[in-house]
């Protein structure tokens, strides 16, 4: 099937908190939320559902590498080396005295992304092997637009790239469509450094989850991430008007 095809004419926005993550877009005209990364989804939708968690818990590090550096875009990232959000805020919630759990978990992303070179060195130990990573300081890689990304061996590992990807995944699948504009939220108090930062790594990783066939159409250099707003204006944009406040 031609993916241009499922192509949607609409916006993704995304709230990368710093202990969960919001994500809306518009179907059908109607406002929608996801839930990311729960265990089961055909559970009734709740409203903590929507508070995905920004949570990343390792399972088997040199496997997810593999997949992960194998191909650019959709990689086959496997369940059982990796779990996002919801589970693995579970795993860690009912096993929080484990260390080797405890260990294999990395909360608090965007806390992360704050630290400076010299204090950002922070190492997981995956379940499966006891195999130890150092995460490398976060970056700023931004892709060029409307030019496919290229992956291998030497291609540096992002925690928030994986994360963002993971959002992507459950964005863009084909009875949904596919999405190519997207608008983030920051706190007021982020440096525009930072920013940048986490920009460049969302852009990769929900670039990467839309399909390699696209990568031909002249409609993948639509493709967007910005900044849209700070949270509190963001937030005010839209308490005003459901309050009726002029």
């Amino acid at each position: 099937r031609n993916p241009e095809d499922d192509i949607r004419d609409g916006y993704v926005a995304i709230d990368f908190g710093t202990s969960s993550t919001v994500v809306a877009f518009k179907e059908q005209g109607r406002d929608q939320l996801l839930r990311i990364g729960l265990a089961d989804f055909s559970l009734p939708p709740q409203p903590k559902h929507y508070e995905n968690p920004t949570v990343l818990e390792f399972l088997d590090f040199a496997r997810l590498l593999a997949d992960w550096q194998g191909h650019a875009y959709r990689p086959m990232v496997s369940w059982d080396s990796v779990h996002c959000s919801h589970e693995a805020r579970a795993s860690l919630r009912d096993n929080d005295t484990n260390p080797k759990v405890v260990g294999s978990v990395m909360e608090r992303l965007k806390q992360w992304a704050l630290r400076g070179s010299q204090h950002a060195v922070v190492s997981i130990t995956d379940q499966d092997n006891g195999l130890e990573y150092r995460l490398a300081p976060l970056t700023e890689r931004d892709p060029v637009k409307g030019k496919p990304l290229a992956v291998g061996a030497d291609y540096p590992f992002d925690p928030i790239e994986l994360y963002a990807w993971f959002l992507g995944m459950t964005i863009n699948w084909r009875s949904r469509g596919l999405f190519l504009h997207y608008f983030m939220t920051f706190p007021v108090k982020y440096s525009n450094e930072v920013k940048r930062k986490i920009l460049s790594s969302f852009r990769r990783g929900l670039q990467r989850s839309l399909p390699d066939t696209l990568l031909a159409s002249p409609r993948f250099a639509e493709f967007s991430l910005e900044e849209r707003a700070s949270e509190p204006a963001a937030f005010a944009a839209s308490a005003l008007q459901a309050y009726g406040i002029e």
